[in-house]
């Protein structure tokens, strides 16, 4: 992964927490790096990202 896929996903993580960015804004800024689907586990602060290989 490049370091601009992870600041990207360092963003959202941070705008989600904080309420900066809706739900469809994020899903639309990881599809646009490649994340084919994530996984948010709050109790463990934890996000799992899975990025297509294109």
């Amino acid at each position: 992964m490049d370091d601009q896929k992870a600041q990207v996903m360092r963003e959202c993580a941070a705008g989600s927490g904080s309420g900066e960015l809706t739900f469809p804004e994020i899903v639309g800024r990881l599809m646009d790096i490649g994340v084919e689907r994530y996984h948010a586990d709050y109790s463990r602060q934890e996000i799992t990202y899975y990025v297509s290989a294109r």
